[in-house]
């Protein structure tokens, strides 16, 4: 497990109310088989139900971790993979790209770690079929990618686009609980550092960290 240091990224138990601390780890044999055998069971699951009832499915059904794991391509050799744990259970996963600088006015070179996937475990999102178990989870996972920044020396700098209406709403409600400067100014037309960039950020917000900001979130996670 990887040391977060004097950072608790908590998440809460919607059962019971009570906190526990995720675990982060690089993807490794156990996140793979838990990929392959349950998150991609409980895809397919909801999957059949949303076709079977004819009810929309969530855009991140298309997704497919359980194959990101194990790529080999060396396109996406810069790709970083980690998963966080909530006991025994994968709370969600991360895949990052560092050494990035977006091509942005006013930016004189810096770098920061760019987010390519951030998702939480089908089980801890409300479908159809179930509701979530642990609260916060994503909020927790970005947090992490701000703290592996800062860990990987680009001062917390962090940066991604927003794959639909839903996440765009999901950072900039982060940034309105920090009471704002979580990220820069809010832009499009920007390419990330992904093989397959130019074909699908062009016309998605762009979202990056200030220093400030990134440094207000960890303080929230601080133990």
């Amino acid at each position: 497990m990887i040391d977060t240091k004097e950072s608790c990224f908590a998440v809460e138990d919607s059962i019971d109310g009570e906190y526990f601390a995720l675990e982060f780890e690089e993807v490794g044999e156990r996140a793979q088989e838990h990929l392959q055998s349950v998150w991609q069971r409980l895809n397919l699951a909801l999957d059949s139900h949303a076709k079977k009832e004819d009810l929309a499915a969530p855009n991140w059904l298309s997704w497919s971790p359980w194959k990101w794991t194990t790529d080999k391509r060396e396109a996406y050799a810069n790709r970083q993979k980690y998963v966080g744990w909530c006991g025994s259970q994968l709370a969600g996963i991360l895949n990052v790209w560092p050494n990035f600088t977006p091509d942005v006015p006013g930016n004189t070179g810096a770098t920061g770690l760019y987010i390519e996937h951030v998702a939480c475990s089908p089980g801890n999102l409300t479908t159809s079929l179930w509701a979530r178990r642990y609260n916060s989870v994503g909020t927790a996972m970005f947090a992490f990618a701000v703290f592996l920044s800062r860990e990987q020396g680009f001062q917390g700098r962090v940066s991604l686009h927003a794959v639909d209406a839903a996440a765009v709403r999901f950072y900039r409600r982060i940034d309105e609980k920090l009471g704002g400067g979580l990220f820069q100014t809010e832009r499009q037309g920007i390419i990330g550092p992904t093989p397959h960039g130019n074909e699908s950020d062009r016309n998605r917000i762009f979202f990056e960290t200030t220093v400030l900001g990134a440094e207000k979130l960890l303080q929230v996670y601080h133990a």
